[in-house]
């Protein structure tokens, strides 16, 4: 990962990853999904998965939406 990815999303996580922001990032989210589904909630945590070699990349799971009928909505990085 280059340096500037690494400061843009510790930059990133600075903003929407303080619960006082919570509703700019639940608009910001909706925006992406163009009315697919609708968040109307949001459950910061911090989990985060390793492979298990290594060489095998890291998957972070630290943001839970939940939709208007009460599913989970997943955003990732692939």
């Amino acid at each position: 990962m280059s340096s500037a990815l690494w400061y843009l999303g510790i930059g990133w996580k600075f903003y929407f990853g303080r619960e006082e922001n919570k509703g700019n990032l639940i608009n910001f989210m909706n925006s992406l999904l163009e009315g697919e589904h609708v968040v109307v909630d949001l459950q910061y945590s911090n989990v985060e998965e390793d492979g298990d070699e290594p060489s095998e990349r890291k998957v972070i799971f630290d943001l839970r939406c939940v939709g208007a009928s009460g599913e989970a909505i997943l955003f990732f990085e692939s």
